[in-house]
């Protein structure tokens, strides 16, 4: 599968496909611990360069599918697919932060914030990609986003909350 958005001064190119090798010319590699079944090759095009990242993960889904979220303003892409999730810095080829959830569920906007939702934890970061707090939680959760806080419940865990 091969998707390609564009913003008004960056252009990024998905190519994800099923398999277990591994390419070694990417600018910066993101990968699961252990094996891998997808491989996804991101191309962004930021003033005029050319960065690819690769992305190896895995999951029990063939309907699953590699999740992005790109900060225009700040230039980061957040990353997430599997048991992996990333924020990458592509302009100066840095993982600002990797992470290995048991499974990666998806990236939402909160205002000024990025909200990593997973199966058994969740992640807010500040739109610069420094992370401002994480929870555990259990499935299923609900959260609700007060003027402070970011409010989690569920069974296990019960009441959670990252504070921003």
């Amino acid at each position: 599968m091969k998707t390609e958005i564009s913003y008004s001064s960056s252009k990024i190119t998905v190519h994800t496909i099923l398999s277990e090798t591994q390419d070694s010319n990417a600018d910066l590699i993101v990968s699961e611990c252990g094996s891998t079944n997808r491989k996804s090759r991101i191309s962004i095009q930021i003033n005029g360069k050319i960065i690819e990242i690769l992305f190896l993960w895995s999951h029990f889904s063939d309907e699953a599918s590699l999740c992005i979220l790109w900060e225009e303003n700040s230039q980061l892409l957040f990353l997430g697919g599997g048991s992996v999730s990333a924020v990458v810095d592509p302009i100066n080829k840095i993982i600002k932060h990797c992470n290995y959830p048991m499974l990666f569920w998806s990236w939402e906007l909160i205002g000024q914030h990025i909200l990593e939702l997973g199966e058994l934890e969740c992640r807010l970061y500040k739109l610069n990609g420094d992370l401002v707090g994480q929870t555990s939680v259990d499935p299923p959760y609900e959260y609700k986003i007060t003027e402070k806080t970011i409010e989690f419940s569920s069974m296990v865990f019960g009441s959670t909350s990252i504070k921003y």
